[in-house]
């Protein structure tokens, strides 16, 4: 699966427009991270977080902003709490490769 590389105005213009993307949050928060700006990072984490989502998405979104507050900005009661959510919502998923992938990237927080 290719993804599309998209310069940072038009990932915030997705993200302004409401994109239901997961892509585009994740796109533009780890550029924004990348860039150390870790606030409109989890800024936009917690809007991509807001959206209404599958359960796997859902959790992709936490871990990358889990693990930015944990490791980065030292914010591991935050962190915990978002794995503590994360593995909620993923208690019903069944097991593939993906769910346990995401489980395990919730355990590491």
């Amino acid at each position: 699966m290719t993804q599309e590389s998209l310069s940072e105005a038009d990932l915030r213009a997705r993200v302004e427009a409401g994109s239901r993307a997961t892509s585009d949050y994740l796109q533009l928060a780890n550029l924004l991270r990348a860039r150390s700006q870790f606030q409109e990072a989890v800024d936009i984490y917690e809007r991509g977080l807001k959206l209404e989502l599958p359960n796997a998405e859902k959790v992709r979104l936490a871990w990358e902003l889990g693990s930015l507050l944990d490791k980065v900005m030292c914010r591991r009661a935050e962190a915990v709490a978002l794995a503590e959510s994360a593995l909620k919502l993923l208690a019903s998923e069944p097991d593939s490769p993906g769910t346990l992938l995401l489980r395990g990237l919730s355990w590491s927080l």
